[in-house]
């Protein structure tokens, strides 16, 4: 476990799917702590407060990944942040703040704690955007499109200009061109596919097979009436397996839990699995689909 990049008081440490908290308090001896936005081993065992922060093994935990009943819903880690703050104040410039990857949560929810940004229901939306429903809002998307680039420093600093003036984004062409690009296009083509009536119907499940690789997490806000959205397509030349296949739980979805649907090939979390986090899946996305199904109805009957 290492320090990937500081800025302030607000640190980015190495991505690792599951890190234990003594990797972190050794990162950091004598300071308070508090982990935003990822994964920490035996959270869930943790004491939540009054506001879903979690304090565990000497670390303040703003996290919305914890796997718990109470965090299967339209939660993010910014939301956690603003209710905290609201209520004790954002923290001293003596602790630090910690995450582990630059998407919309992971920034907006670590500038609330530290105080960079007042609490406000307006990154709630953002970054409810981001991790949810899908929907266009400026900064989730400005957020969402720089994550690739894990630049700390830069997405802080875009961020912080936006909240202040969202014409800014004017100033920043490189910034726009990666919006267009990873968001813009991607939401408008998929709008199209809706449009069209591209995806097929299973139930409640909507689904289609693209030739690219296509974030779902932008799909649910365009199909409101969905449960449950998978987007499927081919893995790249070479690969030992033939299909990514993508799932994701639509606006309208009520106690689902897709990670313990134990679909074959598949990880993730309670809303959002994918075959990817195993190399892919050989069975094909119709067969996936009725699977998903028959389990959606198990479930349902149990």
């Amino acid at each position: 476990m290492k320090i990937e990049e500081r800025y302030e008081n607000i640190y980015l440490l190495q991505k690792k799917a599951l890190t234990r908290p003594e990797e972190i308090t050794s990162l950091f001896p004598g300071r308070k702590i508090c982990v935003c936005d990822f994964a920490i081993a035996g959270s869930e065992n943790g004491r939540l407060g009054d506001y879903d922060e979690t304090d565990y093994a000497g670390l303040l935990v703003i996290d919305h990944h914890i796997p718990i009943q109470r965090m299967q819903r339209q939660i993010s880690s910014t939301v956690i942040a603003n209710a905290y703050v609201r209520q004790h104040g954002s923290l001293a410039a003596d602790w630090a703040v910690a995450t582990n990857h630059t998407d919309a949560d992971s920034i907006l929810s670590a500038l609330v704690m530290t105080g960079g940004l007042p609490a406000s229901d307006e990154w709630s939306e953002a970054a409810i955007a981001a991790d949810h429903t899908g929907e266009e809002n400026l900064l989730s998307d400005v957020l969402q499109a720089l994550e690739d680039d894990g630049n700390l420093e830069k997405s802080l600093a875009v961020a912080l200009k936006l909240s202040a003036n969202k014409e800014s984004l004017l100033e920043m062409p490189d910034v726009r061109q990666k919006v267009l690009q990873k968001r813009t296009i991607v939401r408008q083509m998929l709008r199209q596919q809706v449009q069209q009536g591209a995806f097929h119907w299973q139930g409640n499940i909507a689904w289609i097979v693209l030739d690219g690789k296509v974030d779902a997490a932008l799909a649910p806000a365009l199909l409101p009436e969905a449960r449950v959205i998978v987007i499927a397509s081919p893995m790249p030349p070479g690969s030992e397996k033939a299909w990514r296949i993508r799932a994701r739980l639509g606006v309208s979805a009520d106690g689902i839990d897709l990670s313990q649907l134990q679909l074959p090939d598949t990880g993730g979390r309670w809303n959002a699995v994918s075959t990817s986090r195993h190399g892919g899946t050989n069975i094909g996305p119709q067969i996936y689909v009725s699977m998903l199904a028959e389990k959606l109805a198990g479930r349902q009957g149990s």
